[in-house]
């Protein structure tokens, strides 16, 4: 028999290349896939060894893997903003934790336009309406959504609207093409 009472938490699993992402007290949102709804939340807690769950698909402290059956990584708790209905009890849902944020609006680029040199610095490659291109030297910062907030290392040099390159496709650099 299991008894439970109080409000609902949230047990996710982190995998191991975002555990260091994740502390304590960060804001989260909870989404239900089934329905759409969301709830806020904050990160209670984060377990400091790997956890995998039992064959029967219960996890090591005793919770329901809900239906997680594969999941594996660091079991965190997630405490929602708000009570969440009794609808939610059961559900797969998506949690998103906010790892960082910039104070405003910033500069993003393509996370694959960005591109390190042999002495460490990094730049984008602007591509100008004649075809030309120019390499601008720029500071990484904030990443997220496979994008990366970057700020030019000199006054105009990267703007926006501005095209960058993120890649060379192997028959257009053959025949002299930009990419």
């Amino acid at each position: 028999m299991t008894v439970a009472a109080g409000a609902l938490v949230v047990h996710g699993y982190v995998p191991d290349h975002q555990k260091g992402l994740i502390r304590t007290d960060q804001k989260a949102e909870i989404l239900s896939e089934i329905n759409g709804a969301t709830a806020p939340a904050c990160v209670r807690s984060i377990a400091t060894t790997r956890t995998a769950p039992r064959p029967d698909g219960d996890t090591q402290d005793g919770q329901p893997a809900g239906g997680q059956a594969d999941a594996d990584g660091y079991l965190m708790t997630l405490a929602p903003g708000r009570p969440l209905e009794a609808e939610w009890t059961g559900q797969n849902v998506r949690l998103t934790v906010l790892a960082a944020i910039t104070s405003g609006k910033v500069m993003v680029v393509p996370v694959t336009a960005v591109s390190a040199g042999a002495d460490g610095s990094t730049a984008v490659t602007v591509l100008e309406g004649d075809g030309r291109q120019r390499r601008v030297r720029v500071k990484p910062g904030t990443t997220g959504d496979g994008h990366v907030e970057v700020s030019p290392l000199g006054s105009g040099a990267l703007g926006e609207g501005d095209r960058v390159v993120t890649g060379v496709r192997a028959d257009a650099a053959t025949r002299g093409g930009t990419g």
